[in-house]
Formats: C-alpha cells, structure tokens, sequence
C-alpha cells in the first residue's frame, strides 16, 4: 500500500509541475513547434459496421525531428494506449507508450475500423498527439480528439469538420478535446 501512495503523490508532484511550467509559458528541454498539427478523421457506416481512420499530420517545423506519436482510447475509467505493434494496451501506470517512436514523418495515417461493431463501445474516445515525449505533448496541449463513438450513429453523414454532440458525425471531421490521465 505505501507502493501506491508514494506513486500517486510523485504523480500529483508530476502533474502540478506541469501545470506550473505551462501556466508560466516555460517549456521542457526537446520541445517541438507544433506549428501545422492537425488530426483528420474519416468515419463512414453506423456503430454496427464502423470504418475509421485518421491522418496526423506534423507540424512543418517538426518533420524529420525525432519524436513520438501517440493513440490514446479513454473509456470509462480505463485508458488504452495503441502500440508499435499495432496492438491496444490497457494503460495502467508507468511509462506512456507511443505508437511510432522516431524521425517524425509529415503525415501518418492510422486505420483502426474497416466495418467492425463497435456498439458495445459506446462513449469510447480516441485521441492522438506527437511530442518528444508524452509529457512535452501534453504540457504542448498537441493533441486531439480524433473520435467519440456514438450511441446513434446512422451513417448520415454530418458537415464535414463539424463536431456533434458525442464527436464528429459525418464522413470527415477534426476536433479538439483534452487528455486527463487519472492517477
């Protein structure tokens, strides 16, 4: 039990100073423009049979430069971490694994749906973001919600760009949202 009490006051610790730095416009050591960063996202089908992909696309400063990609799903009170390996990981403390680690390409676009059920998924949001780190990405605020699955999708398409009341609706959309990783 001391275990976790010592790790959730080193993350309160971890998150004020964040907050600190942010709020005084400072910036940790290796940090990227973001300057141009954008996530696209395509949705086409109802939450029966969803197809979904999305484009992030780099900030022009920061191609080439060394950095990591995230993919983060937040349902309920768990998160999920898209790796490497393609796989999704349940995020339980430690150390945030990125989705791409290295020489940071001017789009990457990442398929996560072609026609899946994702009705018992209701409510689940995707996120994605770029930095040197997962902390520089945050303290940066460079990410974005990438996708909310709703609970009436149709397939009606939206105004593209258009964010609707659980996410974009639609056939394309962008939004922003907020990452908050409960310690």
């Amino acid at each position: 039990m001391k275990t976790k009490v010592k790790f959730n006051v080193v993350c309160c610790l971890w998150l004020i100073s964040f907050a600190c730095v942010s709020a005084a416009g400072l910036s940790w050591g290796g940090s990227l423009t973001g300057s141009g960063f954008d996530v696209i996202t395509n949705s086409s089908g109802t939450t029966a049979a969803l197809s979904l992909s999305t484009t992030i696309s780099t900030g022009s400063g920061d191609v080439n430069q060394a950095g990591k990609i995230f993919i983060i799903g937040s349902y309920g009170n768990q998160y999920f971490l898209l790796t490497e390996q393609n796989r999704w990981v349940n995020y339980i403390g430690g150390e945030v694994q990125s989705y791409k680690n290295g020489a940071l390409p001017a789009q990457t676009t990442v398929t996560f749906l072609t026609g899946q059920d994702v009705s018992s998924l209701v409510g689940l949001s995707l996120y994605a973001g770029y930095g040197s780190s997962f902390e520089e990405m945050a303290a940066a605020k460079r990410y974005k919600l990438l996708y909310t699955i709703p609970s009436n999708l149709t397939g009606t398409p939206g105004t593209p760009g258009t964010p609707g009341p659980t996410g974009p609706t639609g056939s394309t959309g962008s939004t922003t949202g907020s990452i908050t990783i409960k310690w």
